[in-house]
């Protein structure tokens, strides 16, 4: 399958049903079709290719989708680029990719001067102000562009796009996955959740992550409408989803910790939200629970961006005593749980290397054979998580595996403290890291952020985490810090943790 036809086969069953809708837009399919076509044809009159890569810098907006489904018609290779990184990180991917075309946001005009610089780069597409003379402008592209659907000699195998992961371990590796595996990772989430058509999705994370182009193709897939949100915050959240009569959207769990903290938020007619779906770290029980007092289910969904927004997923509906676990797997996938130093298959309740397997894994790392290979192994996709199945088949996801440590011989997973000190009253965010003990080997080190005019002392953070875990996990050291560090793709960056603390 290929991904623009799902939004040629989308118009000819619902063209008038709203498509995407942000601040300043609104189209239905049959419009959104259309401009994708003029820009499509647009792109190959500048000389687009098939297999061309095309890099876009932007905040959420209705273009990005146009310009998504507009490179997928024509066979280029959309490479999303996250808009918190520096200048010279996006020019090693860019570099790395050797990226054709640059198509971006006005907000970043400034660092477009140190792109220019990197030779595979043929032009530039500003997507705001006409008057820059510098580069194309989008939108005249897209006036001049032919509206009838472009041909282009492509198959379901060719990859689609190139995402850049955070690179804590080193450089960034360019995740590919093709038209096949995005397009299968998408109906298997439809196929596992319950969605229906007319469906109006908010979206406030940003698009360029996995979870955007996952929910960009489900939008079209089912027949639901997409709204948009450049930033997020909490209070305009709750109008959104009561103006706007929003049935379900995305959040991370520190998106939902806020949003619940907003005053009056339940005296809203918020009676059109059945869900939200969350990941990217643990959803604690207690918030979980607590929404779902409130008629709001959690859906708890794991994934990785070389698998896909969801490989397993958990609702209500299988059950609220699984609620501190992600579910089964979705549609079109296999997990298992290996050793990390055997390889061999551990049984229910073992923790180890989670191992994915499905069509919609990735086709591999751009131009990295070595990553690639030790990713990818006789079908199985190695994820570097920790967690395990129990004997009912639901997954609990445990660490990432660089993140675990040995305390006095014991295996320390810092999330599962995390989990624990995240539902304590004036805790914003909350990180664990092993530090070298003389006595221990390691020993657990918690930086806490307080909530505004929390009065938290380090008593406080141990007495609640001595009450609930056992010693060796807790430790002994608090430190409170303003904020977390955090990498390029929004994660707390526990390397700098470290060494701020042994820095000290």
């Amino acid at each position: 399958m290929l991904l623009g036809n799902l939004l040629v086969d989308r118009v000819r069953v619902t063209p008038n049903l709203e498509a995407i809708v942000d601040p300043q837009n609104r189209s239905t399919y049959e419009e959104l079709n259309t401009r994708v076509n003029q820009l499509a044809n647009g792109l190959i009159n500048l000389g687009v290719q098939s297999g061309d890569r095309v890099a876009i810098l932007s905040k959420n907006c209705q273009d990005m989708l146009i310009v998504y489904y507009a490179l997928w018609k024509i066979g280029a290779i959309l490479v999303p680029l996250n808009t918190r990184l520096n200048v010279e990180e996006l020019c090693y991917m860019l570099e790395n990719c050797q990226a054709k075309v640059v198509i971006y946001d006005e907000d970043y005009k400034e660092c477009c001067d140190r792109l220019r610089e990197i030779s595979s780069i043929h032009f530039m597409i500003n997507m705001g102000n006409e008057n820059n003379l510098d580069d194309f402008h989008l939108h005249t592209i897209i006036d001049q562009g032919s509206s009838e659907e472009p041909f282009c000699d492509i198959q379901p195998i060719d990859p689609a796009v190139i995402i850049y992961t955070s690179g804590t371990t080193g450089r960034p590796k360019g995740v590919v996955h093709s038209h096949v595996s995005l397009f299968e990772n998408a109906l298997g989430s439809l196929l596992s959740g319950s969605y229906r058509e007319g469906d109006r999705y908010l979206v406030p994370l940003p698009l360029f992550h996995i979870s955007g182009l996952i929910i960009t193709l489900m939008s079209v897939l089912h027949g639901m409408t997409m709204l948009t949100m450049s930033e997020f915050n909490p209070v305009y959240t709750w109008e959104i989803i009561e103006k706007e009569r929003i049935t379900m959207m995305t959040a991370v769990p520190i998106m939902l910790k806020v949003m619940y903290q907003v005053p009056g938020w339940i005296e809203r007619d918020i009676s059109s939200l059945r869900f939200i779906s969350s990941g990217g770290t643990f959803v604690p029980e207690e918030l979980i629970r607590a929404y779902h007092e409130f008629g709001i289910s959690i859906l708890q969904v794991y994934g990785c961006t070389e698998h896909g927004i969801a490989t397993a997923y958990r609702s209500d509906r299988m059950g609220m005593d699984k609620c501190h676990t992600m579910g089964r797997e979705i549609h079109f996938t296999k997990a298992k749980i290996v050793s990390p130093i055997t390889g061999e298959v551990l049984p229910p309740g073992k923790v180890g290397e989670i191992a994915l397997k499905g069509s919609h894994s990735i086709i591999g790392y751009w131009d990295n054979p070595e990553e690639t290979a030790k990713a990818l192994k006789d079908g199985w996709l190695y994820t570097g998580d920790l967690g395990k199945i129990d004997k009912d088949g639901y997954l609990t996801v445990v660490d990432r595996l660089k993140d675990m440590f040995v305390c006095g011989g014991e295996n320390v997973y810092p999330a599962e403290v995390e989990a624990i000190l995240l539902a304590l009253k004036g805790v914003k965010e909350v990180a664990v890291v092993g530090v070298p003990d003389d006595k221990l080997g390691e020993a657990p080190r918690v930086f806490i952020v307080k909530e505004p005019n929390s009065d938290l002392r380090k008593e406080d953070i141990l007495k609640y985490c001595y009450g609930r875990l056992a010693l060796f996990k807790c430790g002994e050291e608090v430190q409170f810090i303003d904020q977390m560090p955090r990498n390029t793709i929004g994660k707390v960056d526990k390397k700098i943790l470290r060494e701020k603390y042994l820095s000290s």
